[in-house]
């Protein structure tokens, strides 16, 4: 068991994708990883198999270096090399060796950067992913789910333009047990673990760079179909029965899923992937076995296929309906701007299929259709009050819907004091910095932006922090129990107080009664929004007696203009 664990701490600390022992006569004595797509034989194959006979005719002068090494306790320096793989290809990459203080008549050579060769020699390109920040999980290295959504994409492109090559699959791995492991493991034993599970599920990836964390327990691998998910369960249980001192190790589920897309497009069949991944991301231990799990995520990708088509066709043909919904000052009652929400073409609310929209990336869409839609009507209805759109954060996050977006407003340069940006907290905002300068940027052309749904996430307070608005809108929860609930109450009282220090204004929603909204006027809100006053209406709401926009709305070029509330 020592023995054991001193292999595959070499091999997780190697970064490696294969670990060989070798003797002095330079045979196999010892195999651990991803054996058979690297050679095609498993790893009880390879134990005394001569290393020669896994080596490509170039590249057997590294047996004379080993012998070298392992005489003089010597490391192997990291060089290129070709193996042979059963069935006659070549298979290439690079490997390194080393010697261990526990056994110095065994050498140990770690292969890794798999990639798959013609006959010439030359690897067969499979674009990788350019590195970039929060693009790796750092404890096991493998990618993360929006690097794996990109990398995902190009393999599914890659697959469907070169139809012929193995179709692809996608298994699903829950490592049950896995924190109870942790708390038997030192600290060096975690990461360990950690970094050997991650070389572990790499090298059945395809390309050797498409396995993903997807949380604590949960992981995702993209492969070929020679690689069977129960080579993977079984080696991954394996590692850590082997790495655990009680030889416990975890339970592993897998499911495969097979991935066919002859008959759809890349886009949705990226898109189902990844709802594919989601839905088994959210998944409560003990709520799935192996093969419901596989029945439902392919029941998944046929949905997810269906929705995406129904989303763009309503797109593609007049959009989503239209509805108006009154934002009043709550000490005069009159309306002061109207927000517009969306309709599904038969009346019901989008909410299911804008949080769909938002796990498989099709939010960008929807929010410039409705922009597009909003911008059309206001500027058609000289007379109509002030609108207010909501734009999802992930939409912001988007440097091609930002693009987008700011050359839709520029065709519309008259209407940016009647825009209202309301960002909603749907999608959480992974760059902040860069989403805020948006928001500078916005704010500088003179449109007003606001935090929709203040409080009902987490990431309320980060966003405030981390965004210069001019609006605040409070969510209906705290609006619903206020009267009751003195909690509730002091929530709004202290956000209202931060508000009013950084200079932000505020507005309720959610607004049912009139107790509600005397205690909301009390404490300092503005405006508010409820069925108290309107309910939302199909068609736009205008003013009473139409008259031009004051002069003092357009920017002062010449003069400072004092300080005036954002909703004048």
């Amino acid at each position: 068991m020592r023995e054991d664990r001193a292999r595959l701490l070499a091999f997780s600390f190697s970064r490696a994708e294969l670990l060989l022992e070798v003797d002095a006569g330079m045979k196999i004595t010892y195999c651990f990883g991803a054996s058979y797509s690297l050679t095609g034989l498993s790893t009880d194959e390879l134990v005394g198999c001569p290393l020669a006979n896994l080596l490509a005719e170039a590249s057997r002068g590294l047996i004379k270096e080993v012998q070298v090494a392992l005489a003089n306790g010597l490391r192997l320096r990291p060089q290129s090399l070709f193996m042979n793989v059963q069935g006659g290809r070549l298979s290439a990459g690079s490997v390194a060796g080393f010697p261990l203080p526990e056994r110095q008549d065994r050498f140990y050579l770690s292969f890794a950067n798999r990639m798959d060769v013609d006959e010439d020699g030359l690897p067969r390109a499979l674009e990788r992913l350019e590195e970039g920040p929060n693009q790796r999980d750092r404890s096991t290295g493998l990618l993360t789910q929006d690097a794996f959504t990109e990398i995902a994409t190009r393999r599914l492109k890659y697959a469907k333009d070169h139809p012929d090559q193995e179709p692809l699959r996608l298994t699903m791995v829950d490592l049950q047990g896995v924190t109870d492991l942790g708390a038997r493991l030192d600290a060096t034993e975690q990461a360990a673990f950690q970094r050997a599970l991650g070389a572990l599920l790499s090298s059945q990836s395809q390309g050797g760079d498409s396995a993903v964390r997807l949380s604590d327990d949960k992981y995702g691998v993209l492969h070929e179909a020679s690689v069977d998910a129960r080579d993977i369960k079984a080696q991954v249980e394996a590692l850590a029965r082997q790495l655990d001192p009680e030889g416990q190790g975890v339970e592993v589920t897998a499911s495969e899923l097979k991935i066919d897309i002859t008959d759809i497009n890349v886009i949705d069949a990226s898109r189902a992937l990844i709802y594919a991944v989601t839905k088994f991301t959210e998944t409560q231990k003990g709520d799935f076995t192996v093969t419901n799990l596989n029945e439902s995520l392919g029941a998944l990708m046929k949905d997810t296929v269906a929705r995406v088509t129904s989303i763009r066709d309503i797109l593609a043909s007049h959009g989503f309906n239209l509805v108006f919904h009154p934002i009043v000052d709550l000490k005069t009652r009159r309306i002061h701007h109207q927000e517009a929400l969306s309709r599904l073409p038969d009346g019901s609310s989008p909410f299911e299929t804008v949080t769909f929209a938002e796990q498989v990336g099709m939010v960008t869409e929807l929010d410039m259709s409705i922009c597009r839609q909003v911008l059309k009507q206001l500027d058609a209805e000289p007379e109509a009050y002030d609108i207010a759109v909501n734009i999802s954060g992930g939409s912001l996050e988007s440097e091609l819907f930002v693009n987008d977006f700011e050359e839709l407003l520029r065709r519309y340069p008259k209407l940016r004091r009647r825009l209202l940006i309301e960002v909603t907290e749907s999608a959480t905002i992974g760059d902040l910095e860069r989403v805020g300068r948006i928001i500078d940027k916005l704010r500088a052309l003179e449109y007003r932006v606001c935090i929709d749904d203040f409080g009902a996430g987490a990431a309320a307070l980060h966003y405030l922090r981390a965004f210069k608005v001019d609006v605040v809108k409070l969510d209906g929860v705290y609006v619903k129990n206020i009267q009751s609930n003195d909690r509730d109450r002091m929530f709004v009282r202290a956000i209202l107080s931060l508000c009013k220090e950084l200079g932000i204004e505020t507005t309720a929603e959610m607004i049912e009664t009139e107790a509600q909204a005397a205690i909301l006027t009390s404490l300092g809100v503005t405006h508010g929004q409820g069925y108290l006053f309107y309910k939302p209406n199909g068609r736009i709401f205008k003013r009473p007696a139409y008259s031009p926009i004051p002069d003092q709305w357009a920017p002062a070029l010449s003069r400072p203009r004092p300080r005036r509330s954002v909703w004048e």
